[in-house]
């Protein structure tokens, strides 16, 4: 029997299990071909490219260029959230980036990693030869472009760092984008200016 993808989606909002009720529901990332968002405009087609935002001091190194493996995490639980960058609005995406940096005063906006969804489709589990990950249409009422990353089934936890490791090397390595390459600097111009200028660690600035 088909399944009802949109219903699946909306019975499993902030479950902490969500991708591994959504893959034993819809196997074989049945969802891929399907709508799963009613705000969404279309599934994810091979063809785009999917980015993530990096703030610090949440998602990389106190010390080090690079991001904290946990940035990766909700691959495992809730869904890894990211934006379809050639669908998403230059304004959706500044309101993405104020909602991350607002909470707390210590908080900046780096850049963005990102990678292309059909070479994330393509990575293989070595052992069994299975899909690692599958791509939904996620799409939220302010922002369309919204996508979720989740294993394709669950998986031992000790095997959670080779996803985590292919994950990275899919994303360009973890080499972050400047903030003023999204959409050619649209995005930041804008955040508003208390934002903008929001200090970044000395590292980050070499």
């Amino acid at each position: 029997m088909k399944c009802d993808c949109v219903k699946l989606n909306l019975d499993t909002q902030n479950h902490e299990d969500r991708v591994y009720v959504i893959a034993e529901a819809a196997p074989d990332c049945a969802c891929e071909s399907q709508l799963v968002s009613l705000h969404s405009p279309h599934s994810v087609r091979a063809e785009e490219t999917l980015g993530r935002m990096v703030c610090t001091p949440m998602h990389v190194h106190s010390k080090r260029k690079e991001l904290k493996p946990s940035f990766f995490e909700h691959a495992f639980s809730y869904g890894l959230s990211v934006q379809r960058l050639e669908l998403a609005a230059h304004d959706e995406l500044a309101s993405l980036v104020v909602g991350f940096l607002e909470p707390k005063e210590d908080r900046t906006w780096l850049g963005y990693v990102e990678c292309s969804c059909e070479h994330l489709r393509n990575l293989r589990d070595e052992s069994s030869g299975m899909r690692m990950f599958c791509v939904y249409d996620s799409g939220e009422e302010n922002n369309p472009a919204h996508t979720e990353i989740g294993v394709s089934r669950r998986i031992p936890e000790a095997d959670q760092n080779e996803y985590r490791r292919e994950l990275m090397r899919v994303f360009g390595e973890g080499v972050i984008k400047n903030r003023e390459k999204l959409h050619d600097g649209s995005v930041l111009a804008l955040m508003p200016q208390e934002l903008q200028s929001r200090p970044r660690p000395k590292q980050w600035l070499e």
